[in-house]
Formats: structure tokens, sequence, C-alpha cells
């Protein structure tokens, strides 16, 4: 009886509605079990799994269904993330594009990135329990590899959860806000640690924590070793860096100079 085939079942750690069974057996329904198969040394830590890693400790999630996903207002964002899932995993995301209306009439597009993978998902989670917004973890993996790494899966977490602003003049600051104290402090001490970025801590008014760097040294280390992949906040960095006096310009490197200029 189904009852019986659904208990075995479960005892077996698979989870299967008895409404499934019940078509197998009187409705002559077959079974559908079809597996998307992953790219061969997908279980190698990248620099684009990396950035897949940090978008899921901000704005990327994982979902019943098996699902992958991103929701975004920047099409530049959800393409980083689409191009990283295809070039870790073989497999390309469904991007999708949804108007937003508001009171005061249309607002931005809304955009986003979802795949359905049993296995995608099984890799991910190999590195964190889990990605919610209070228990995702920097996986030990990253801690412990080079910093090109770590860079690409920093710049994935301040493309979700971080910001740059331009109050004047030789005048900003650097942001990256979260709900996770505890991995927030530990991404401080990996700022500082292996990329000389110094940050201070802050509470908005919420009580949400942010990191908060203002002096252009750490910011320019920010742009030169991290950045941005996001479009509009990558030339808000540069402007804001450009804004600084040009006294003493001559000091820093022809490279740094040519990436300014640009």
């Amino acid at each position: 009886g189904t009852k019986k085939i659904s208990k075995h079942l479960i005892e077996k750690n698979i989870k299967i509605g008895r409404g499934a069974i019940d078509g197998w057996i009187y409705k002559n329904k077959k079974p559908i079990y079809r597996i998307n198969k992953i790219k061969e040394g997908s279980e190698k830590l990248t620099k684009e799994k990396a950035y897949i890693l940090g978008v899921l400790c901000g704005d990327g999630y994982l979902s019943t269904g098996y699902r992958i996903g991103l929701e975004a207002c920047d099409s530049d964002f959800i393409n980083e993330f689409s191009r990283c899932l295809d070039a870790v995993y073989g497999i390309k995301p469904k991007v999708r594009t949804r108007e937003r209306h508001t009171n005061f009439g249309k607002g931005k597009p809304q955009y986003s990135a979802i795949i359905c993978s049993r296995l995608i998902i099984e890799d991910l989670l190999k590195y964190s329990k889990s990605f919610k917004s209070k228990e995702w973890t920097i996986p030990n993996k990253i801690k412990s590899t080079s910093m090109g790494v770590q860079a690409t899966f920093l710049k994935g977490l301040f493309d979700s959860e971080g910001s740059i602003r331009h109050m004047g003049k030789g005048h900003g600051y650097l942001q990256l806000c979260s709900g996770n104290k505890i991995s927030l402090l530990e991404v401080k001490d990996m700022l500082n640690r292996y990329f000389e970025i110094r940050c201070s801590i802050k509470f908005n008014q919420s009580g949400v924590m942010m990191l908060i760097s203002t002096d252009y040294n750490s910011i320019k280390k920010f742009y030169e070793n991290i950045g941005f992949s996001i479009n509009r906040k990558q030339i808000i960095l540069i402007d804001l860096l450009n804004s600084y006096k040009r006294k003493g310009l001559r000091k820093y490197s022809l490279e740094f100079k040519k990436k300014s200029m640009d």
C-alpha cells in the first residue's frame, strides 16, 4: 500500500508524497527523476565559485525545489552572478525581467536569475550549513585560500550588501551592513588582515551592524584589490577617489593613475 511504501522511502531519507505514489500504482503514471548534470571539476574552489558564495551570504538565496537564485535591480549584477554559475557548473540560469510599478508610476525593472539543481545545492552546502541572513558564515576554505579568491568572495558580498557614498570633494565612505554580527566581525578582520582595509563598527537606527571605512588609503586598497562588479557603485567609488586633492598624486603607482583616469 502507498502508506507503507511512503514510510519505507522516508526511512531511506527519500521524501516522495503519497499522491505521487498513488499515481504510480493506480493511474499508471511513471516516476520522474531527472538530475541536471554539472560540469566536471565544479567541486574546486575558484574565483567564480567564491563570488557565488559571497552573493549567497548577501542577496542570493537557496530555496525549496533546489533553487539557487538572485533578484536585483542591477542587470550587471545578475549577469555576473549568472556568468559565475555557468562557469562553475556549466548550467546557465534562467534570467527574467519584471516591470515594477509604484505610486509614482513605473519603477526600475527587477531582474532575477534562477537555477534548479540538487547537485549544485549539495555542492554549495559543503561550504556553509546555511546562507540565511543571520546564519551564514565565511567558509573555512575561503579563509585559508589565496587573496585573489578571498577578494572575489568579498566582491560578491559587497555587491550584495555594500555601498559607497560620495558626500563631497574628498569626503565619502565605504559601507557594508548585515544582520549577522558575528560573521560581519570576521569580514572586518579579513579586510584588515589581508587587504589593510580599516573599518569601524556602527549601528543604524534599526540596530543593524555596519562596517564603515572613511580613510582614503583603505578605500583605495578596496578599489585596487576588490571593487564592485555593479557599474553604478564602481563609478561612485572612482569618482570619490578622484575627488581627493591632487597633491601627492605622483606618489601613487602608474597603474593606479591609469585606472583612476579611466
